[in-house]
């Protein structure tokens, strides 16, 4: 299953929701991992220390990694490889790397040259509607699908100790290409969130207080609609492709149970709807 974390040094760059869970996670699991967070907004350094996702904070990229066997990078997924070419002088040549962003072909492309078989792209299925550190909790992985991109590039030794790390923070680790893990993401997390913010939107077109007014299904459809806009927006645009071929299938599908509707075609309409039917 690969290394135990508990005992190493630990870096994470970027301490916002998922950054400070991870933190969370391996002092409640590794109590003898050292964690040093390095993070652009003091308050979200604050705030990760004062709740003890990590040992220390730092202003330094240098003094974040340079004694550290693990580096994370928890930044949004337009900043990872700026991040990963910043840290490359100081970054031990047995120390491994890894990010945790939604997009995986691009970050992996751009960060294998600079940073060799030691970095193992990553991320973790899990997640929530709120963001920053105060919403972190070490719980946040626990059982979650955490998706590893190597390649033939990657070192074994690297790929182990991200595994055991995962494996510490109690996510299931599994192996999957950049390429299917865009194409997954895009239809497993893009899509769902995508969809959620156009139910939010046209919910809205007839009451703007539309929640106040609504029954479960839609609070359900709609939470992670409560994400940040511009986040998503970066993620959707990273992984454009993949997504507009959802978006299509999609498309097509509601175009169906349309014209089925204006059919008048309810045998066909329930067709439809089976074909999604997920019995508990």
């Amino acid at each position: 299953m690969g290394d135990t974390a508990d005992g190493q040094s630990i870096a994470i760059i970027g301490l916002g929701l998922i950054g400070s869970s991870i933190g969370l996670a391996l002092k409640r699991a590794a109590p003898r991992t050292r964690i040093v967070g390095l993070d652009r907004s003091p308050t979200s350094a604050d705030t990760a220390l004062r709740i003890g996702a990590v040992d220390r904070v730092t202003e330094h990229g240098s003094e974040a990694v340079q004694r550290s066997d693990v580096i994370i990078i928890a930044t949004p997924i337009d900043t990872v490889v700026d991040v990963a070419g910043a840290i490359i002088p100081y970054v031990r040549d047995d120390a491994a790397v890894t990010d945790v962003g939604g997009t995986k072909e691009r970050i992996v492309r751009e960060c294998e040259p600079l940073l060799g078989g030691r970095f193992v792209g990553g991320h973790p299925m899990a997640g929530s509607e709120r963001s920053g550190p105060s919403a972190a909790r070490p719980d946040m992985f626990r059982h979650a699908p955490w998706l590893l991109t190597p390649t033939p590039a990657t070192q074994s030794w690297a790929l182990d100790r991200i595994t055991g790390l995962v494996a510490t923070l109690g996510a299931r680790p599994s192996y999957i290409s950049p390429a299917q893990h865009d194409r997954l993401q895009a239809r497993l997390s893009a899509l769902p969130h995508l969809l959620a913010f156009v139910l939010a939107a046209v919910g809205q077109q007839l009451d703007t207080n539309a929640a106040a007014h609504s029954g479960g299904s839609f609070r359900d459809a709609t939470r992670v609609a409560r994400s940040s806009p511009d986040v998503w927006a970066a993620i959707l645009a990273d992984n454009g492709a993949n997504v507009v071929d959802a978006l299509i299938d999609t498309e097509a599908r509601l175009r169906s149970i349309r014209e089925a509707l204006n059919a008048r075609n309810i045998d066909h309409v329930a067709e439809l709807l089976r074909e999604g039917h997920t019995p508990s």
